[in-house]
């Protein structure tokens, strides 16, 4: 008997893919991933600007992209409208939500993500 996936599993991760591949190509596209791999001259120049290590700056885009990919598989919470920015694991979100209690859950949702020292909601909700 063959395995047939759940579809709920299924839409999941192919939800989680639209999201975590866009992020991962602008993220090579920014320079940010030639220093998680190796420090490549455009990696160089990006940690030469920033005040945190070189291992801090990868575990910050670590913990930005397991935020992005615990929205992206969540049905009320939009990860295109909602910009996580991370340094030294003090996270801040901003962007639009369409209520309070969707703000509310993507605050909870990031502060669950490991390493993820504080969050700062700047989100706004539409219509308000």
């Amino acid at each position: 008997m063959k395995n047939i996936p759940s579809p709920v599993v299924s839409t999941s991760l192919s939800r989680l893919a639209l999201a975590v591949v866009p992020l991962l190509l602008s993220g090579l596209l920014a320079g940010c991933w030639p220093v998680a791999l190796g420090g490549a001259a455009a990696g160089g120049y990006y940690a030469g600007k920033d005040d945190r290590p070189v291992g801090q700056i990868i575990d910050d885009t670590g913990i930005e992209l397991s935020i992005k990919a615990a929205y992206a598989t969540d049905d009320e919470i939009s990860v295109w409208d909602i910009k996580v920015d991370s340094h030294d694991g003090n996270v801040k979100l901003f962007g639009k939500v369409p209520s309070r209690k969707v703000g509310r859950k993507a605050v909870k949702l990031a502060e669950a993500v490991h390493g993820v020292e504080d969050v700062v909601d700047n989100l706004t909700v539409d219509n308000e």
